[in-house]
């Protein structure tokens, strides 16, 4: 690393400020000179005065900078300076005439005066009582934060972090964290366990202390949540914590885990097995979910009209004639609140909510649609011929502000206008996200749940479909008659085989399904990345970005995300002299393919075709890089129908998307899938993540491995193991209901 220097000086302008991680681009006067200043100093005003330490650098396009490491910061000092300073826009409301008019009334009191008795203010022209408290609040905000910044910086912790603790905890912030490190370990603050245990240990606490037992119980709970856990037993829960904690026993987690309870910390609840330990958030999210599905699913409903006569005219007018189970199901939606319609692809889906659909409009309902994820809604639009929206956005998600949820405009207070509800893709759904679809639901609507159980589960936390089905308290309609367009279709034939534990024909020569022999990784790749940028649109006219995906179950491995993607990158987007930015080890460039990894409730977008913007980006959507702008550090991506901009500070969130997992493919179709299947790792070799892979593939798919790997999958029918308690409580409920009725009677 080339030599460190300080340079002490005061800031003049400030040339691009990013709130959200504290870069800064500033100007800085020297005693003898003026040099631009490039690193985090988050909060950075005009006027004040800078000692930083760090290294000179020259920048390709801006040429000469100081890059900073380290700084202090002090305040203006000088009635010159305040001007400066209270003139830079740093406080809203204040322009150079008030600045002037404040530093002339008040000389070097100033910011004592805005700091402790901003109603002072009151007394310069042009500033009212309110006008003056206001300045007040956001001086002493941006001196808290500022403030809370440096000292969780010094720790090791991120600005991100830091204003999330502000936000809890406000300017107590450092000093209840040096009281209790592991107060950072809530959720919104995102600091993991062993980040708070080792600023623990760097402040001498005891490591003794009670507290740390409840942070890492906190922790663990939280953590599994990742893994699709809404709670942990009790016992395992121990056994982890004690393997995470030096100095505990067994005995006493468990005490500690009692007392936790006592307080509020966590729910402790039975089950058919096992003591179930719960965060709240989740308790009450699988306990809402289930008090409604046990409801709804009890509550018929009578029309007064001639469902079937309405299903004949439907099929008169639409030239369809519907499977016996089709009618049934579609009388079912009309006779329930609540149903749930599942079945693999081509048993007709589609067609079923349609008929739905033109029932409930002709009995005078409004039905909206909605989908988990952006490129599930933009399916149902299309073979819907109606618009359907997500769910966050039909439940107008409001910006984050921490937690474990976002939230959502549309609830019990405001709820949803609609008459009928219709979610697809709904193995998709986790616990919290179905909780906040049934609050939104006005009283007396229909919910109808349209998804296919045997695919995986969702990212987040809960089985919710198949927890309602297996509950068997639910109205279910399952469609498993392939219609005999589907039955020409090698990919739907094969997909149901593998339900079924049989083997795909492999030897086929002509068709929508074909499988590629390799007995070598490298091999595999390299003919993975020929299909994609060469044989197959060549062959079939496919635009390698928009209407191929390679899928794979790994991201591991020559033939797992990040190799495929780093090949691919350079096979279909191979130019440098584009703009790029680079992130760790992974450089985005113009026109690359990218997808979302996280949810990001505060990411603005517009709307192509009608130029309106909202927020919110979320786990799974795919789109193009379509800007990258360095002098303002933001990122554009394409998304299809919307555009979305990226402060560079969020590009964490992209990963290329040039070949994905099979997690992440759940809800998309593809016109034509590549799926790499050779030696992947055996806990992902099983027929669930196969099936859910066959089932992307809308035209084409061709699979590239070892007869092997293939076969192992089919064979292993396990399924994910999720601790959810869901099917349990539904259970409950609807035999607790049954029980009073039948004391009524």
């Amino acid at each position: 690393m080339d030599k460190t220097e300080k340079l002490s000086g005061t800031v003049s302008d400030i040339l691009y400020q990013n709130e959200e991680n504290g870069y800064v681009v500033c100007e800085v006067a020297l005693p003898d000179s003026d040099i631009v200043m490039v690193g985090t100093m988050p909060y950075l005003m005009v006027g004040e005065g800078i000692t930083a330490e760090g290294v000179y650098v020259n920048h390709a396009s801006y040429g000469k900078q100081f890059r900073v490491i380290s700084c202090e910061r002090t305040l203006p000092s000088t009635e010159k300076a305040m001007r400066s300073f209270l003139a830079s826009g740093a406080i809203k409301g204040i322009g150079e005439v008030l600045a002037g008019r404040i530093v002339d009334e008040f000389g070097e009191a100033t910011f004592d005066i805005i700091a402790d008795s901003p109603v002072l203010l009151a007394s310069i022209q042009g500033i009212t009582k309110k006008k003056a408290e206001e300045i007040g609040k956001i001086f002493n905000y941006r001196m808290g934060i500022k403030r809370v910044i440096e000292e969780f910086t010094k720790l090791g912790l991120t600005p991100e972090q830091a204003v999330a603790a502000y936000s809890v905890y406000g300017n107590d912030a450092p000093m209840l964290l040096k009281q209790n490190p592991y107060i950072v370990c809530r959720t919104g603050i995102d600091v993991s366990f062993e980040t708070a245990d080792r600023i623990a240990k760097e402040l001498g606490f005891d490591l003794g202390d009670t507290r740390r037992v409840r942070a890492a119980i906190l922790h663990i709970l939280a953590h599994n949540l990742q893994n699709g856990h809404t709670y942990i037993p009790k016992l395992k829960l121990t056994a982890v914590a004690a393997n995470l904690l030096e100095g505990f026993e067994e005995d006493e987690i468990l005490e500690i885990i009692e007392d936790m309870f006592s307080d509020g910390e966590v729910v402790i609840t039975e089950s058919e097995r096992h003591d179930c330990v719960f965060l709240p958030r989740l308790y009450e999210a699988e306990s809402f979910v289930a008090a409604r599905v046990a409801q709804m699913a009890n509550d018929e409903t009578d029309y007064g009209e001639d469902i079937d006569a309405l299903i004949d005219e439907t099929e008169a007018e639409t030239g369809i004639e519907y499977a016996v189970m089709q009618r049934e199901a579609v009388k079912h939606a009309a006779a329930r609140r609540f149903m749930v319609l599942t079945g693999g692809p081509g048993t007709g889906k589609t067609t079923t909510v349609n008929a739905m659909i033109d029932m409930f409009e002709a009995l005078g309902k409004k039905v909206a649609l909605c989908a988990p994820t952006g490129r599930a809604a933009q399916r149902m639009t299309q073979l819907s011929g109606r618009e359907a929206k997500t769910i966050h956005r039909l439940l107008e998600v409001k910006p984050m502000e921490g937690g474990l949820t976002p939230e959502f405009a549309r609830n019990e207070r405001r709820p949803l206008s609609a008459d009928v509800v219709i979610a697809d893709e709904c193995s998709m759904i986790d616990i919290l996200l179905m909780e906040a679809l049934m609050r939104a639901l006005k009283r007396g609507a229909h919910l109808i749940l349209v998804g296919d159980y045997n695919q995986l589960p969702s990212v987040g936390a809960g089985n919710v479909l198949l927890d309602i089905i297996e509950s068997e308290c639910a109205d279910v309609v399952e469609l498993d008659e392939i219609f005999r367009q589907a039955a020409q279709s090698n990919i739907i034939v094969s997909s149901h085989g593998i339900l079924n534990g049989e083997y795909p024909i492999l030897d086929r020569r002509e068709g929508d399904f074909f499988f590629l022999y390799v007995d070598d990784e490298e091999l595999g790749a390299k003919k993975a990345a020929d299909l994609i940028a060469r044989r197959l649109p060549k062959a079939y006219g496919y635009d390698p970005f928009t209407d191929i995906q390679i899928i794979t179950p790994t991201k591991l491995g020559a033939l797992g995300t990040k190799e495929l993607n780093a090949r691919l990158q350079e096979r279909l987007n191979p130019s440098f002299s584009m703009p790029h930015i680079k992130r760790r080890d992974v450089v985005l460039k113009l026109g690359d393919k990218v997808m979302q990894t996280k949810n990001n409730y505060d990411i603005e977008w517009i709307k192509k075709s009608d130029g309106i913007s909202s927020t919110g980006v979320f786990n799974g959507d795919i789109g193009r890089v379509a800007q990258i702008d360095a002098a303002h550090e933001i990122l554009v991506v394409d998304y299809e129908d919307k555009l979305a901009t990226y402060p560079f500070s969020s590009i964490g969130e992209l990963e290329l998307a040039y070949a994905i997992t099979v997690h992440k493919s759940q809800g998309s179709e593809f016109d034509a899938v590549i799926l790499p299947l050779y030696h992947c790792p055996v806990r992902l070799r099983n027929r669930e993540i196969l099936y859910t892979a066959f089932t992307r593939a809308k035209e084409l798919l061709v699979v590239v491995g070892d007869y092997e790997t293939l076969t192992q999958m089919v064979d292993n029918l396990k399924h994910s193991k999720r601790y959810t308690l869901l099917r349990e409580m539904i259970q409950t409920l609807v035999m607790e209901s049954t029980d009073d009725d039948m004391t009524l009677f």
